[in-house]
């Protein structure tokens, strides 16, 4: 069984210590940060940028000047997702599309069954006589 540890003033200021020097300083295997991540973050600055009458062309240029080299697609997604986090709207549902020339399921408003008596049954023996 596991020894349980008293937590004594003393002890208590030394691991307060400590946890407030480690929120003062990075770790050391901190993660470099993706190009997408820094165009997220700065996705408020780009959009102004673009309002003002800048492209995104002129503003990839711009970032490749200094070394931090993306495409205009990059650029366009990162805005986007940058847009769409924290989006509590709720998205469309995807509608599935009938296949060219099948038959859709549903059936438009002025579009009717008809009758038994008026629907023509085909024997696909005789469509085949004629050649």
């Amino acid at each position: 069984m596991a020894t349980r540890i008293v937590v004594t003033e003393d002890l208590e200021e030394k691991a307060n210590n400590m946890l407030a020097s480690l929120a003062e300083s990075e770790p050391e295997s901190m993660r470099p940060k993706s190009a997408s991540a820094y165009l997220r973050e700065h996705a408020t600055e780009i959009k102004r940028l673009m309002k003002k009458g800048y492209t995104a062309a002129n503003i990839v240029e711009s970032l490749s000047k200094t070394g931090l080299s993306v495409t205009t697609a990059t650029l366009y997604k990162a805005l986007l997702d940058a847009g769409n986090t924290g989006n509590t709207k709720t998205k469309k549902k995807a509608t599935k599309k009938t296949p060219k020339g099948a038959a859709s399921r549903t059936k438009s408003k002025n579009q009717e069954t008809p009758p038994e008596s008026k629907r023509t049954m085909v024997n696909p023996n005789d469509a085949m006589t004629d050649y």
